[in-house]
């Protein structure tokens, strides 16, 4: 059974490395004569763990604390499932920078899930089997629900990437870093919850749009939230100029883009994964 220290120091370094994104080398201002920030002191590398020490010049050492995580490299959710794998990356590098956890390395084991749930069950038997300390669950929905069996049955933690599951289906030991779908009572509830959150929020600026474009992924999490996002702006008196549903994977949005132009709406509602968002911006740009 892995070392319940050792767990959670690792269930917050896991945690922490989806909202963590600095560098964190040295910096040096190569234009220090120039501007407010002049006088400032180097950067000096940090601890990326709460009550953490960090010792720059302490090389980690003995058995690695392993982390085990099962995400989408291949597939229609590649492109999210990337980002994740990569600011894991960072932090392991992070954290063993700083001495490790305990003195020991971080490492971090990932397989592909190749975006179909039930490989993701496959793959946390795996990882479980082979004795990794901690697992880090998968991103979606879908996928965190497939991993949570094996999971929880393990009695491990089990902290998640973004995810629109309910999170009283998932279970006692989740620890979401971002959870689309918390706190509701009712998991029906989910998505009625979330768009109204959107209102009152979209109402509290004094300034709640008129006219409303949606852009959603072909994807059941984000086609639901948006579903429910629509009826509820409807309702609050925002009217519809526009909506489309893309294929996952879609990194061409010029046509959507022009679209949303001729709209002229006051609001764009983009049910999005991954790089959409990104590809979505330099699409406007590219139009102008």
């Amino acid at each position: 059974m892995p070392a319940r220290l050792s767990r959670r120091s690792s269930v917050i370094a896991t945690a922490l490395a989806l909202v963590l994104l600095p560098a964190c080398s040295t910096i040096k201002d190569t234009e220090s004569s120039r501007g407010p920030t002049a006088e400032l002191p180097e950067a000096t590398l940090v601890a990326p763990i709460a009550q953490m020490t960090c010792e720059p010049d302490t090389e980690p050492s003995g058995e690695p604390v392993v982390v085990g995580g099962s995400l989408s490299l291949t597939g229609p959710l590649a492109s999210s499932g990337a980002v994740h794998d990569e600011v894991a990356e960072i932090v392991v590098r992070w954290v063993n920078d700083c001495g490790g956890i305990d003195g020991r390395p971080l490492e971090w084991r990932v397989l592909d899930d190749q975006s179909a749930p039930g490989q993701v069950t496959s793959n946390y038997e795996r990882l479980i089997g082979d004795g990794v300390d901690l697992v880090m669950g998968p991103y979606g929905g879908a996928n965190t629900l497939a991993g949570a069996g094996p999971v929880t049955k393990a009695g491990y933690a089990y902290p998640t990437h973004t995810n629109g599951a309910p999170d009283r289906l998932i279970g006692e030991n989740h620890f979401p870093a971002w959870q689309i779908g918390g706190g509701v009572d009712n998991p029906a509830d989910m998505f009625d919850h979330q768009a109204k959150t959107l209102v009152d929020a979209l109402d509290s600026s004094g300034n709640a749009p008129k006219s409303v474009f949606y852009a959603t992924a072909k994807f059941p999490t984000t086609l639901s939230y948006a579903g429910a996002a629509r009826e509820a702006l409807e309702e609050s008196g925002a009217r519809t100029v526009g909506s489309v549903e893309y294929d996952m994977g879609t990194t061409d949005f010029s046509a959507i883009a022009t679209r949303i132009a001729s709209s002229d709406p006051d609001l764009v509602y983009v049910g999005a994964l991954g790089a959409d968002v990104t590809n979505v911006h330099q699409a406007f740009g590219a139009i102008g």
